[in-house]
């Protein structure tokens, strides 16, 4: 039996493991690599290197609240502000650019 009223929907389950684009094979050579680890201690580690010439590979901590996941780095510095749970996907946006990143044992 739930106790939640009608018409207020449940916060998806945050699954740890590793979160990246589906439909890439990261065995290929042309396939962006992002990636998300989030793992079961509070950390993560994140890599991004479609831009060859920025790349990206920070870690940190993250914190849930609701179904908003905050990326932390040891600086306090939130990376890409804040990520949005749903289902077994992870999105955020900054400025135009749009990420979408979800479980890998979905994809698979």
């Amino acid at each position: 039996m739930s106790f939640m009223p009608p018409g207020v929907p449940e916060t998806p389950a945050l699954s740890t493991g590793i979160y990246s684009v589906c439909g890439c094979d990261p065995t290929s050579s042309t396939s962006p690599v992002i990636s998300l680890t989030i793992n079961v201690d509070n950390s993560f580690h994140y890599m991004n290197g479609t831009d060859p010439q920025k790349k990206v590979d920070i870690a940190g901590r993250w914190e849930l609240k609701g179904n908003t996941v905050s990326l932390f780095t040891g600086t306090g510095y939130v990376l890409l502000e804040k990520w949005t749970l749903n289902k077994r996907c992870l999105r955020s946006k900054k400025g135009m650019t749009f990420t979408r990143l979800c479980h890998m044992e979905e994809c698979m």
